[in-house]
């Protein structure tokens, strides 16, 4: 059993290759503005093993994930990594086990209710939405225009 991405949203800030750690601290405060019941978070160093193709060695990045107490099975995933003068951002509800079953409705898993998927669906979209509002507040701190894109992609309805 692994790990499966559910939704994926992200996004290229330009200029704002040295603005890491500021863009983590700026979606803490948008998350914890809100206080989406249960939610807590920390920061989780994963080691790449590096590319096949192009053996570059092994890479360090830092994630920031959050967590809810009533959802245990899932994570949103946070990775802000420099690439050139750009920062990249990548958001991520990564859930730990199979996916039941796919269809043009979704995803589903067995043991989830409709109301459990609700919960999930309405405590990810404040997390995908206080990441968005993040990188906008920082591009426009740099001087920079948008726009972002609202729209996730995968199975996960979030608005």
């Amino acid at each position: 059993m692994g790990r499966v991405s559910i939704s994926e949203w992200g996004c290229l800030i330009d200029g704002a290759h040295q603005e890491r750690r500021k863009l983590f601290d700026r979606i803490i405060n948008k998350v914890q503005d809100r206080e989406p019941p249960g939610t807590s978070w920390e920061f989780k160093e994963v080691k790449t093993k590096g590319w096949t193709l192009f053996p570059v060695g092994q890479h360090r990045r830092e994630f920031l994930r959050f967590t809810n107490e009533d959802l245990r099975d899932y994570t949103v995933d946070i990775s802000v990594e420099p690439y050139g003068k750009m920062l990249t951002v990548h958001v991520g509800v990564v859930v730990a086990g199979a996916i039941e079953s796919w269809d043009e409705d979704g995803w589903h898993r067995e043991e989830m209710s409709w109301e459990e998927e609700t919960m999930l669906s309405d405590w990810v979209s404040v997390i995908f939405r206080s990441c968005r509002e993040a990188c906008e507040g920082l591009s426009e701190d740099l001087g920079k225009e948008g726009p972002f894109k609202e729209e996730t992609e995968g199975p996960l309805p979030v608005w």
